[in-house]
């Protein structure tokens, strides 16, 4: 049955070929937990939250389905595959315990490397076509759509300021995991309508900052 199924995979294991270290393929330490809630607090925030937002769906159903289509899809096919490569060819430390001074720097590092992306896409026309998907939602936005970009964008602004903040960092696997999904977070609040009210400190993009991004930037025409 389906059970016995998860259990086979989870304790699954490829053999090592040309690396010391045994490739683990354990479900949960392919990042697909951090997908999976991801995307089920996604889920929850718009039905909640941001429950009047998601209603635009029903007026723009085409656009909204392929949105959630590419969240899922980065969420819970990419995210995993950089995370394992990550967790299995970058992360050695397996044991770690919950340290700030490993959070933090990643999570600054995720920060610029995103920034520096996010402005490119904006500024240069070879990249512009990345970052399109996502401002074709203009209208209205909610949490899930913080996810619902090119799978091309996904990888270049999301996935690598993770991979280069991993390298330089050396973090333990928890911090890796904590920091990833501090930003996770961060990405869905300030996609969440609802909260455009809420102040933030300067250095932050706040829900309002963003959302009015979203309805003032044309994607087609530098910014």
């Amino acid at each position: 049955n389906f059970l016995t199924l998860v259990n086979y995979c989870s304790s699954f294991y490829l053999p090592s070929y040309k690396f010391n270290r045994q490739i683990s393929m354990n479900l949960f330490e392919t990042g697909i937990d951090l997908g999976i809630l991801t995307a089920g607090t996604g889920l929850i925030l718009d039905n909640t939250v941001s429950f009047n937002s998601t209603q635009i769906v029903k007026k723009s159903k085409d656009l909204y389905k392929e949105g959630y289509k590419k969240s899922n899809i980065n969420l819970l096919l990419l995210g995993p595959f950089y995370f394992t490569c990550v967790n299995n060819f970058v992360i050695h430390n397996h044991h770690s315990k919950i340290n700030f001074y490993e959070i933090l720097p990643l999570v600054v590092i995720h920060n610029i490397g995103y920034y520096i992306m996010h402005k490119s896409m904006h500024k240069s026309k070879y990249l512009t076509k990345l970052h399109s998907f996502h401002h074709k939602f203009k209208d209205t936005v909610f949490p899930s759509i913080g996810n619902a970009v090119t799978h091309s964008e996904f990888t270049f602004a999301y996935m690598m300021p993770f991979i280069i903040g991993a390298i330089i960092v050396k973090p333990g696997i928890e911090n890796f995991k904590i920091a990833i999904l501090l930003i996770s977070i961060f990405n869905l609040i300030i996609h969440c309508e609802e909260l455009k009210k809420i102040q933030y400190n300067e250095f932050m993009v706040s829900p309002n900052q963003h959302i009015e991004h979203h309805r003032a930037k044309n994607i087609s025409k530098k910014t």
